[in-house]
């Protein structure tokens, strides 16, 4: 039977995993909104004769879901070491 420590570390473990879920699920979602965004700009407008204004849209999006992806990376790699190996 596993010590009062060892359940800790485990439920302490727990804890951090479901966070993490969290933590991925919103920023997963913000990630499919911008995402959208983007979809919805480029189908309306072609780029190549885009104004500025656009392009500065685009420019940001891209910048927020390079953002998020290194964020997501960042969750995923702490989701695995929460993960308990058998």
């Amino acid at each position: 039977m596993g010590s009062d420590n060892e359940r800790q570390d485990t439920r302490t473990g727990e804890d951090e995993g479901l966070r993490l879920k969290v933590v991925r699920r919103g920023t997963r979602s913000s990630v499919t909104k911008h995402d959208n965004q983007a979809d919805s700009i480029l189908t309306n407008k072609d780029p190549i004769t885009a104004d500025e204004n656009v392009l500065m849209k685009i420019a940001s999006i891209k910048s927020i879901l390079q953002g998020k992806l290194r964020a997501l990376e960042n969750i995923d790699e702490r989701l695995v070491a929460t993960c308990e190996i058998s």
